[in-house]
């Protein structure tokens, strides 16, 4: 078996490597409450418990950058199904 074989065994594993990749895509799913869903550090950056402990303490809202940004709030059962 010559070099000529691995080098086409390497060049196919790269483009089927590459085709998976895209053809496929990932989510991450961010802004996802559920319950309980305990208050945790203050500021500790999750935007719903955030929201949430600043609401019963009677303080403003905190948003962060020039308010511009966009988020998408989803409940866990909304997003996840458990069979």
């Amino acid at each position: 078996m010559g070099p000529g074989v691995y080098d086409e065994a390497k060049r196919f594993a790269e483009a089927i490597t590459m085709a998976y990749h895209r053809f496929t895509s990932s989510t991450r799913a961010s802004c996802v409450s559920s319950t309980p869903m305990a208050p945790h550090a203050p500021r500790d950056g999750r935007v719903v418990s955030n929201f949430i402990v600043q609401a019963l303490q009677g303080e403003p809202l905190t948003v962060y950058g020039d308010g511009s940004q966009t988020r998408s709030f989803c409940y866990v059962d909304d997003l996840v199904e458990v069979s």
